[in-house]
C-alpha cells in the first residue's frame, strides 16, 4: 500500500516529494503528518480509494510490536503494512510485515522503518 503526504505545509512540499528523509525529518521534529492511503494491500482495514488516512509518528525498533502498522521504504515508495512477527535481537533484529489484504509476508530491516501509524481516519473520521 503506497502512502502519499496529505496537505503538507507549503515549505515542506519540495522536501517531502517522494523522499524518505523528508518524512523522517518531520517525524524527528515531533510532527505527526497525515498520509493518504493509496493501494489495496491493507484492505479491507484501509482502502486505497483516497478516503483513508494514517497519522504517522516517530518510533524506535524496540517499540514496534506485532499488530503495529508501520510506514517503511520499499524501492523508493512509502508502504504501510502490519507487523506480524519479530525475530532476532540487536543487530539481527528483523520484522515480518504483511498487508492485511496481501497473500504473502516479507522481511523488513529496522533501518527501513520510517514511522509507526498512530491514528487512522476514514472519510474524515
Amino acid at each position: 500500500m503506497k502512502c502519499g503526504i496529505d496537505n503538507p505545509r507549503q515549505d515542506d512540499r519540495a522536501t517531502l516529494k517522494g523522499r524518505r528523509h523528508g518524512l523522517a525529518m518531520l517525524l524527528a521534529t515531533g510532527e505527526s503528518p497525515w498520509l493518504t492511503v493509496r493501494g489495496e494491500s491493507m484492505a479491507p482495514f484501509l482502502r486505497g480509494d483516497g478516503t483513508a488516512q494514517v497519522q504517522v509518528e516517530a518510533t524506535t525498533p524496540a517499540r514496534i510490536r506485532p499488530g503495529d502498522i508501520v510506514v517503511f521504504d520499499r524501492d523508493g515508495s512509502w508502504v504501510c503494512h502490519r507487523i506480524v512477527g519479530v525475530s532476532g535481537r540487536g543487530r539481527r533484529l528483523t520484522f515480518v510485515e504483511k498487508g492485511d489484504g496481501a497473500w504473502s509476508a516479507g522481511k523488513l530491516a529496522p533501518a527501513d522503518v520510517i514511522g509507526r501509524v498512530r491514528r487512522v481516519k476514514v472519510r474524515g473520521r
